[in-house]
């Protein structure tokens, strides 16, 4: 699936020939605004891009995968301290600078989402070749969730992103390393990005319990 391009900060994951990869290089950038309130309530939200894409509720379920083993616990958005906001899409590399649009991540009110901000990146693409390339990005945003009702925009904590460069466009295949490497540096800082490299063992185990 293709989308808008998110506009939450750079960062960046380098595939080799994944689906037959014997090991995949990962770069994640992550910013905390203020400490993330830890063992609270959550609730998962679509950004406004992917808010009617079928695939949103698997995704979200590794996202709240991985909240949970943070010691998070999941409820209803009426009552959830924590807005969790994920975001994603595929694109097209070509030569040259690309601006990759915006991305509007809602702000949730009394049923739903309503407002938000909007953000934006762009990627430097390699020499031109005839090889198809894909870039896939995911961000992943926890924010206050009763402040953000009041703010009428999303009151961030941390955000996480992590894109992947290659030449696979089937996301599905991809979200469960991009969740983990963006997890790996939940609620931190990293002042810039971060390589991790998954080994074969490792990607297949990830894709099997996701």
């Amino acid at each position: 699936m293709t989308t808008r391009w998110l506009r939450l900060f750079v960062a960046g994951l380098t595939l080799s020939g994944l689906g037959c990869a014997r090991t995949v290089a990962v770069e994640v950038h992550g910013k905390g605004e203020t400490p993330i309130p830890p063992h609270v309530t959550y609730a998962v939200f679509p950004a406004i891009e992917v808010e009617k894409d079928p695939a949103f509720s698997a995704y979200a379920r590794l996202v709240a995968k991985k909240m949970n083993e943070q010691g998070y616990k999941e409820t209803e958005a009426r009552t959830a301290r924590l807005a969790v906001y994920l975001a994603y899409g595929v694109s097209e590399l070509s030569p040259g600078t690309m601006s990759r649009g915006s991305s509007t991540l809602g702000t949730p009110g009394a049923m739903g989402a309503a407002g938000g901000g909007t953000y934006g990146t762009s990627v430097a693409a390699s020499d031109p070749s005839t090889v198809r390339q894909f870039t896939s990005q995911v961000v992943i945003a926890i924010g206050d969730l009763p402040k953000s009702r009041e703010a009428g925009s999303l009151v961030e904590f941390w955000r996480g992103n992590a894109t992947a460069t290659g030449l696979t466009k089937d996301l599905s295949t991809l979200m469960p390393l991009l969740v983990e490497a963006a997890f790996r540096h939940f609620g931190q800082t990293t002042g810039g990005t971060v390589r991790h490299t998954f080994g074969e063992e490792e990607i297949k185990k990830l894709r099997e319990t996701h």
